[in-house]
């Protein structure tokens, strides 16, 4: 009997183990959005941030939208994180769409003397989560596929992917990509490059990441994704989250310093 129990348990800390890995790897590029934004920002600013974020740390701001999937009275943000447009479509802004979201959120905040604190907190946790899905090509893609969500692909042998999962999580486990290398793919940009980077212009950061698609994304043959595929786009996903992270270093600093 002791036993069974003792294998019963040891299977359960196994599962609970491997779905743990499984939500970490998935939300890795959200937090390393967050922690490249922070390293940018002197010890005040920071403060007065996790100040405004109440029990929230930054990796968990950046993951929140996720993490709330589930909550029925928070159905009406689904469609907030991503933007469809097919191609040869021109973008027609709604307020259901990322880029909407995030310009509302960013205009409010350089205000935010106007604000309550639930308020600020809440726009806070949707800014740290956008900055980072604005900068996934696949958040930006076609109507068509729902963002790589239906397009299957075998991953390095493995059937049964999609393209969307691949950028999302899949590239950054495979090649292992760090905090510090996002920091790295930042350390060539003069300071004048950097201020033209933060300059606050949604749609311009839209179209840059859309633009991955016919370049980069879209670029596997037979449905497979293959290990020169994947060297070959881990550089763009750490340029990606490196820039995501020094435009919301930008914003953070204007509404905090």
């Amino acid at each position: 009997m002791k036993r069974s129990i003792t294998i019963a348990f040891l299977l359960v800390i196994s599962l609970t183990a491997s779905i743990n890995n499984v939500f970490a790897w998935g939300k890795a590029g959200h937090q390393m959005v967050a922690e490249v934004a922070f390293n940018y920002l002197d010890a005040a600013t920071k403060a007065k941030i996790l100040q405004a974020l109440n029990s929230y740390n930054i990796e968990q701001a950046a993951t929140w939208m996720d993490d709330v999937r589930g909550d029925a009275s928070l159905g009406y943000m689904k469609s907030w994180h991503f933007v469809n447009i097919d191609k040869g479509a021109v973008y027609k802004t709604h307020g259901s769409d990322a880029a909407f979201q995030l310009n509302r959120v960013i205009t409010a905040l350089m205000h935010k003397a106007t604000l309550t604190a639930d308020t600020v907190k809440r726009d806070l946790l949707i800014l740290f989560h956008l900055m980072g899905d604005l900068h996934q090509p696949l958040h930006v893609g076609y109507g068509t596929d729902l963002g790589g969500n239906k397009a299957t692909v075998s991953f390095l042998g493995k059937p049964n992917n999609n393209l969307h999962h691949v950028w999302d999580g899949d590239i950054i486990y495979n090649k292992k990509i760090k905090l510090a290398d996002c920091i790295k793919a930042n350390s060539t940009y003069t300071p004048a490059q950097i201020a033209a980077i933060q300059k606050v212009d949604v749609m311009a950061w839209l179209t840059q990441s859309r633009a991955y698609l016919n370049t980069n994304v879209y670029t596997f043959q037979n449905a497979t994704i293959s290990q020169a595929y994947i060297d070959h786009n881990a550089p763009v996903i750490e340029k990606q989250i490196g820039i995501a992270g020094l435009r919301l270093a930008g914003i953070l600093k204007a509404a905090f310093k």
